[in-house]
Formats: C-alpha cells, structure tokens, sequence
C-alpha cells in the first residue's frame, strides 16, 4: 500500500511539473512575423525552433516556412479568401491591381504569387504591364536565367498590334525567370480562350520537394 501511495504521489508531482512547464511560457508573434517566447518572470527570446528562412529574396515581407499566423501577421493587404493551405489578398504591385496568394503545405509558406488583375480594352496592354514587371524584376534580380517568348500558333507573328490577341488565344506565351539561392522567382503571360493571365510566381527551392510530394498524395488519393 505505501508503495502504491508512493506511486500516485510521484505521478501526481510529475504532473504538477509538467503543468509548471507548460504555463510558464507562451508564444508570441511580433509586427515582423518572428515568433517570440515569453517567460512567466517578463523575459522573453526568439523561437529558434520555428523552421522559417531567412531571405531577402522570399515574398514580400515574409519568409519560406512561415506559418499562416505569422504571415498574417505582417502582411497588412485585405485579406479577400482563406482556406487550410493558402490565403489571397487584394492589393497592388507596381502600382498594377493583383490578387497577393499565399500557398501553404503542412502549414509552412512555401509559394507565392501575384496574379495581375488590371483590366485593358487593348490587349497589347497586357504585353506593357509584362515589360514593366520585368524590368523591375530585372533590376532587383538582374539577368534572368530564362527569357523566352514561345509562339505555339504563328498566325499573328508578323502583325505586333495583334499580340496580346495572341496572347489570349494561347498562340503566345511570354515566360522569364530567374534564381536565388532560397527562391525561384517566374514571370509568366499565358492565355487561353480570350482571357490573359499575367502573375509574377516566387517558389521555394527548399520546400519546392514538399508541394511536390504533397500533389503527387492528393493525386494519388483521387485515383
């Protein structure tokens, strides 16, 4: 019996300690996105153990494996929709209206994208706003390592003016990348069926492995 006794005490103690741990600290997010601990006695340190990167060269003011909580946390855009892995924001990017998407798995950042959704009677317009994100692009990145224009269908080739109708038939896809250490950076102005797409995609070359894997599952699942 006293051994007994003695074993629920000793269970009981542990509990009061772990119970100790858990309440004496609590997580924070700062205006940068950085987790912080805090301490029962008003001190306080960075989370080292979140697995976020580092990188001048991610998206926008966030970096690559991010949480949703923390990339909420800095970016100050209107949030238009959200769902478990991605969160889309309405604002503007040289000086072009765009959706912000924010892509997710296993609830680290890993993409980015800004979808243009200006709108141009003249579709060679389109073609403009291509050129000008490119140079920005261009003069922060500098020489990209990809700078192609594919023409699929040349029925329009010889006529520029009707280019960005080109474009939105799919006869004309313009394409530019370029690469940092941490990120995959693509320009992209595809169409198809008379509407154009002009994003600018930002893809983590350190998670790029785990989207992957995470589509090859969901496909998988379908079949």
């Amino acid at each position: 019996m006293s051994l007994l006794r003695n074993s629920i005490r000793f269970v009981f103690l542990a509990c009061l300690f772990m119970n100790s741990i858990t309440f004496s600290q609590q997580r924070a997010v700062t205006e940068g996105g950085k987790t912080v601990i805090l301490y029962n006695d008003g001190t306080w340190k960075y989370d080292t153990s979140i697995p976020y990167e580092a990188d001048s060269n991610a998206f926008r003011d966030t970096y690559w494996g991010m949480t949703k909580t923390q990339v909420k946390a800095v970016e100050k855009s209107e949030l238009v929709k959200e769902d478990t892995d991605l969160l889309v924001y309405k604002g503007n990017v040289a000086e072009l209206n765009c959706y912000i998407l924010y892509i997710f798995v296993d609830g680290l950042l890993v993409r980015g994208k800004y979808v243009i959704i200006e709108e141009h009677s003249n579709r060679n317009d389109y073609i403009s706003d291509s050129k000008k994100l490119k140079n920005l692009l261009q003069e922060k990145y500098k020489k990209p390592s990809k700078d192609e224009i594919y023409w699929k269908n040349d029925l329009y080739r010889d006529e520029y003016q009707s280019w960005g109708f080109a474009v939105s038939l799919g006869h004309l896809v313009y394409f530019t990348e370029w690469k940092t250490p941490t990120t995959d950076i693509n320009l992209g102005l595809y169409g198809e069926n008379y509407d154009i797409t002009l994003a600018v995609e930002y893809i983590s070359t350190k998670y790029k492995g785990l989207e992957e894997a995470a589509k090859k599952k969901k496909a998988k699942s379908k079949l």
